[in-house]
């Protein structure tokens, strides 16, 4: 399934959206590409207007070496956990 949301592309193999309040939960291969960063884990909850959420099994990529400040920023917005 895939779900667009503005610059954000957000694929899983499971995925519950609630338009009203833009809430997301996402199962199974999560994927969360953002314009300078990959997201990558089991399950996801997360609200797509404030970006922040709980990642579970959490795996973070960098598209751009120079921005890596804001993206690990950006980053530290969706709670994670390993377990």
């Amino acid at each position: 399934m895939v779900l667009h949301h503005g610059d954000n592309v957000l694929t899983a193999d499971r995925m519950k959206y609630y338009q009203q309040t833009e809430d997301a939960e996402v199962e199974g291969n999560v994927h969360l590409e953002r314009p300078k960063e990959i997201l990558k884990g089991t399950h996801l909850q997360i609200n797509l207007q404030t970006e922040e959420g709980h990642l579970s099994e959490p795996r973070y990529y960098i598209k751009e070496g120079k921005d890596v400040a804001q993206a690990i920023f950006c980053y530290l917005r969706v709670k994670t956990t390993t377990g």
